[in-house]
């Protein structure tokens, strides 16, 4: 499913970032991430879905470092 997020999810995650911060967002976004690639490796053996997690695991986590707010 590829779709943007509604108005109701944007707000979730506003108030995720107000009650932690983007990069605490960012850090379990990438942690996320980093799980549905080995999920994905390990019970579907799809290597290439696994390798696209793990690049936005990689993307999300190196983003994650570089922000202070």
């Amino acid at each position: 499913m590829d779709r943007d997020l509604n108005q109701t999810e944007r707000d979730q995650i506003e108030s995720i970032i107000d009650a932690t911060s983007v990069k605490a967002l960012l850090e379990a976004i990438s942690d996320i991430c980093g799980e549905k690639s080995e999920h994905v490796a390990s019970n579907w053996q799809d290597a290439a879905t696994a390798r696209v997690w793990a690049y936005a695991a990689g993307v999300t986590g190196i983003a994650s470092t570089d922000v202070n707010v």
